[in-house]
């Protein structure tokens, strides 16, 4: 059942109500909403959640707290700290990306037939490690061959993973983790140009790095 406080308009009409998403719209803060306007008027079953229940202000007080000084004091205050914040985070980020221009990326070389043998090796060994069925070797199929021959040279033969691991939490981490990645397959594409072509389709194919480390054995 609805929680509803007494009736407090006096033309006999039910007042609106709006909720706290509508506030935010409206430039209202939590912090805002508690000091300002207090207790929610009336609550509603939430139909998007089971658990918290949808609470409701009315317009008419909301109005009025708008009116008043104190709300243009602590709106005005809210819109500083939120610049601030945004700057702060811009700032983080950008030292973020200059950090990860300056990780080294080094691509062993070595001929083609050694690379794919150690590419088709590895494989193997991941897949008995989660009981494949499907056996690499030189003579399989070439789109196979170069797809695990990049993900041997990103995963095995560099810090790829190290480096990934290292940004956890930090802010910018998507992008600096898809730069991370973007520098490794372009230094494996031009130390190994027979490579290029699947290089530009794992660029395309997992523009998301965290689903790209799941996935680079499947």
């Amino acid at each position: 059942m609805p929680s509803q406080k007494p009736g407090n308009a006096d033309d006999g009409q039910a007042d609106e109500l709006l909720g706290s998403s509508a506030l935010r719209e409206r430039g209202w803060t939590p912090a805002m909403i508690r000091d300002l306007l207090g207790d929610a008027d009336q609550t509603r079953p939430n139909p998007y959640s089971g658990k918290a229940p949808m609470r409701l202000w009315s317009l008419r007080r909301i109005q009025e707290a708008e009116a008043s000084p104190g709300f243009a004091e602590r709106q005005a205050t809210a819109k500083r700290r939120s610049v601030a914040s945004a700057s702060a985070a811009d700032r983080k980020r950008e030292e973020l990306l200059d950090q990860i221009y300056q990780v080294p990326v080094s691509v062993p070389l070595m001929d083609r037939d050694r690379l794919i043998y150690r590419a088709c090796q590895h494989y193997n060994e991941r897949a008995a490690w989660r009981d494949g069925e499907w056996t690499a070797n030189p003579d399989a199929d070439e789109g196979f061959l170069y797809r695990i021959t990049v993900n041997y040279l990103r995963h095995e033969l560099t810090d790829y993973e190290a480096e990934l691991d290292s940004l956890r939490g930090l802010i910018g981490r998507a992008e600096a983790s898809r730069l991370i990645r973007a520098r490794i397959l372009g230094a494996i594409a031009e130390a190994y140009p027979w490579l290029a072509g699947e290089c530009r389709r794992q660029k395309a194919e997992r523009p998301h790095p965290e689903r790209a480390a799941v996935q680079a054995w499947a």
